[in-house]
């Protein structure tokens, strides 16, 4: 029964064109089905909406997404690595007033700066290619 009625829910999405929500229904149909006969029935009409899905898919071009969210997180990591790395750079600067010790700051100051220069480096090379 209960099959039966999710049969006939998809068979409605289908005739409105919302294959999704069709094959939706006809699983939860295929799940709660009684007997073979009933789920042959049901993967036959899941495959003519494979058939037709397919063909009003429409074909989509490839979009370049992956090469700008690439170049924009190189972009903001050098930012921010070389941003932060002249922050403790300052505290050379101003002769300890900031009250960090030199020597725990010196190799943070040092890794964010090669960081950013690295990240600089991938993001300009990511710009070139997408030329």
């Amino acid at each position: 029964m209960v099959a039966r009625i999710y049969e006939k829910a998809g068979d409605t999405w289908s005739v409105l064109g919302r294959y999704s929500q069709a094959l939706e229904d006809y699983n939860l149909a295929k799940k709660y089905a009684y007997n073979k006969k009933i789920i042959g029935r049901i993967e036959r009409k899941m495959n003519k909406i494979y058939e037709k899905y397919k063909e009003k898919r429409p074909k989509l071009r490839k979009l370049k997404i992956a090469g700008l969210e690439k170049r924009l997180t190189f972009g903001v990591l050098s930012i921010m690595s070389l941003a932060i790395s002249l922050f403790f750079i300052s505290v050379s600067l101003t002769g300890y007033i900031i009250n960090l010790n030199f020597k725990e700051v010196f190799p943070i100051e040092i890794l964010l700066f090669f960081f950013g220069l690295v990240f600089a480096f991938l993001y300009f090379r990511e710009k070139k290619k997408e030329k």
